[in-house]
């Protein structure tokens, strides 16, 4: 009899360990909301970032025109891009440098006018001012 109740015993035992494991895992930590909303944010930006077209290895298309006087080129970049461009540009007043970087030029309303302004642009062979640092300049 004193077996039987051993082995009664010692079932109830692990059954209920493992009763009290899988309550355990039921009891997951929940993020609150603004942790999570915060994380979706993060990550659909960064998915943005990801599969918006890339000019360059500094600047994404979008509705911004600039002068990347680097390259001599006009560029219809987003709104980081601007401001990375204005960034390098103020970087160059800063370091007295003579030509500047880059040169953020207008906001357009959309990326159709910017490419339209784009189109004039290039074709207009009048000399690129905007590259020059006239503030340090020694006359």
């Amino acid at each position: 009899m004193s077996r039987v109740i051993t082995v009664l015993l010692i079932f109830f035992c692990f059954h209920f360990a493992s009763f009290a494991e899988d309550s355990k895992g039921d009891a997951k930590p929940k993020k609150d909301s603004a942790a999570t909303k915060l994380d979706q944010e993060t990550l659909s930006e960064m998915e943005r970032i990801r599969k918006e077209p890339r000019i360059s290895s500094d600047f994404s298309r979008g509705e911004f025109l600039i002068y990347d006087c680097r390259n001599r080129n006009y560029a219809c970049v987003n709104e980081p891009s601007f401001q990375r461009c204005r960034k390098y540009r103020d970087d160059g007043y800063k370091n007295k440098k003579m030509l500047l970087p880059c040169a953020p030029l207008k906001e357009m309303g959309s990326q159709r006018e910017c490419f339209k302004k784009h189109y004039e642009l290039i074709h207009n062979q009048q000399p690129k001012a905007f590259c020059q640092n006239t503030k340090n300049a020694k006359y």
